[in-house]
């Protein structure tokens, strides 16, 4: 499976509480050691359906340790995430969402996904937190979840984040799509491609 060039890389996730920190431990040694060696990606579900993050921010801190560029990974829904904006006067919120920040930024982008947080978690799209990310500068990259399921695509996914003000200048939206370059899967040689083709469009459009 780890040779299959249609494999970009897993999704790690669950029931989110059962991710405890013992276990986080006890398994990503061998997932980091396997995913690393494969050149493969890791997407983790970081607070999509529980109230707490803890557990999931555990295993993200300790990709955090790992040195910089030994493993491709991206935070999946990213909502608990939110409700630690939400709450950030709370001392607990604050320190976790202070340990986090920088992992955001430098190296772990969050994949928003509109639709499906509408439909799976009830939560409308001017209520989804991705406006916050984007203001905070976050690397943010826009996905579909499941179109066969939801019935979107990228394409519609934009519209609901542009429409519902989570995306309010042309200067966020260069940077989401530039930022869904820089931290997707692929290879370098496909993102330098897609960059150029980025800059081309952008420049054909006037800016």
């Amino acid at each position: 499976m780890w040779n299959d060039p249609l494999v970009v890389g897993i999704d790690l996730h669950g029931y989110e509480p059962a991710w405890l920190p013992y276990n986080v431990a006890a398994r990503m040694p061998y997932l980091h050691g396997t995913l690393q060696g494969a050149r493969k990606g890791l997407r983790v579900h970081a607070g999509e359906g529980v109230d707490t993050t803890n557990e999931m921010l555990a295993l993200v801190m300790y990709l955090g340790n790992r040195p910089a560029g030994s493993i491709k990974c991206r935070i999946g829904h990213g909502t608990g995430i939110g409700r630690l904006l939400r709450y950030q006067n709370v001392p607990s919120s604050a320190w976790v969402l202070n340990q986090f920040e920088p992992l955001i930024r430098e190296r772990f982008p969050i994949e928003v996904n509109l639709t499906s947080n509408k439909v799976l978690l009830d939560m409308q799209y001017n209520d989804h937190p991705l406006g916050s990310f984007v203001k905070r500068g976050w690397p943010v990259v826009l996905g579909t979840d499941d179109p066969g399921v939801f019935g979107v695509t990228l394409r519609s996914e934009f519209e609901a984040a542009i429409r519902n003000g989570h995306i309010t200048s042309k200067d966020e939206l260069r940077k989401i799509i530039a930022d869904s370059i820089y931290f997707s899967f692929a290879d370098d040689d496909l993102k330098r491609q897609l960059a150029k083709k980025l800059a081309a469009g952008i420049k054909k459009a006037g800016g």
